[in-house]
């Protein structure tokens, strides 16, 4: 059974399982980096939305030996616990006025992303791109984002200047930096579920800081909030080597002269390759923060 076939036959399982009105629907999805994923639709009665359940990891799952009853059940599930309980009022997004507070910027890369750059609204930036989302809110939907396009720009009479001024005073204020410790992030990961099980005097010393947000979603933009490069910079006393370790967050390393770029570029590239998603990579590239000139420029 390959994906497509299996993806029809979850349809048509999904749909009898539930056992009452409703419209189950097969979708593409285009994720970040122009990753393509198959995604399922559940419209239940009075609900003109839905969240998207991905397939893949499905499919995954019943080649590895999950029956097919268990992953009917398991999308079941994630539908019943995610689903709005009514319609969902969405005609708010016809007003800029009743947007622009929660228009917020992200940055993706340019070269995976050229298909989708012609569709939306972007500021160039090195060999990546700040585009634009709206960051929603809502007691119906929880917290979630809606990507601007074109044609939402000409809806609301307004260009990429202003979109770009709404979300450089937006994005700073609903997402606010964080920049941790590494040793402080991996030791609270490695204790979340069994805090003070690791003594953190057994980790090795590093120099090394996250940047993201609190959210720790789309937090590499945190990179350009203002001032923050060059406060973090004079704090440690120097320049410093930016790795875009996902479009979560940036690794921030001093730049004291005992490690090469080369060796840093290996790391990064390695990363992308072995541990991320490929819909989670920034970039290949490393970048480079210079205290003195506070520019960002590309190694």
């Amino acid at each position: 059974m390959d994906m497509k076939e299996f993806a029809e036959k979850v349809q048509e399982r999904v749909h009898e399982r539930l056992r009452r009105e409703c419209r189950v629907e097969l979708l593409n999805v285009t994720k970040n980096n122009h990753v393509e994923l198959l995604g399922l639709h559940i419209y239940g009665e009075h609900q003109n939305v839905s969240p998207t359940i991905y397939l893949n990891t499905f499919f995954e799952a019943y080649q590895a030996g999950m029956t097919m009853s268990r992953i009917v059940e398991r999308i079941v599930e994630v539908y019943e616990q995610g689903r709005p309980g009514c319609n969902v009022d969405m005609s708010f997004f016809k007003e800029y006025a009743l947007v622009k507070d929660r228009i917020c910027a992200k940055l993706i890369n340019r070269e995976k992303n050229r298909e989708l750059l012609e569709q939306i609204p972007h500021v160039e930036f090195l060999d990546l791109a700040i585009c634009f989302y709206y960051a929603y809110n809502g007691k119906e939907l929880g917290a979630g984002s809606i990507l601007i396009y074109h044609s939402h720009a000409v809806l609301w009479d307004v260009g990429t200047e202003a979109l770009l001024a709404a979300a450089a005073e937006n994005t700073p204020a609903l997402f606010a930096a964080d920049c941790v410790p590494m040793n402080e992030m991996i030791l609270g990961l490695l204790n979340k579920n069994n805090p003070d099980v690791i003594d953190p005097n057994l980790l090795p010393e590093s120099p090394m800081m996250i940047l993201t947000n609190r959210e720790r979603v789309q937090g590499a933009i945190t990179m350009l909030y203002p001032e923050l490069l060059k406060s973090i910079s004079d704090r440690v006393g120097s320049d410093l080597f930016i790795l875009p370790s996902s479009v979560h967050e940036v690794i921030l390393l001093p730049d004291d002269g005992q490690i090469s770029a080369g060796r840093l570029k290996e790391m990064i590239l390695e990363v992308n390759t072995t541990q991320l998603d490929p819909e989670d990579v920034l970039s290949d590239n490393l970048y480079y923060f210079n205290r003195e000139s506070a520019d960002i420029s590309v190694l």
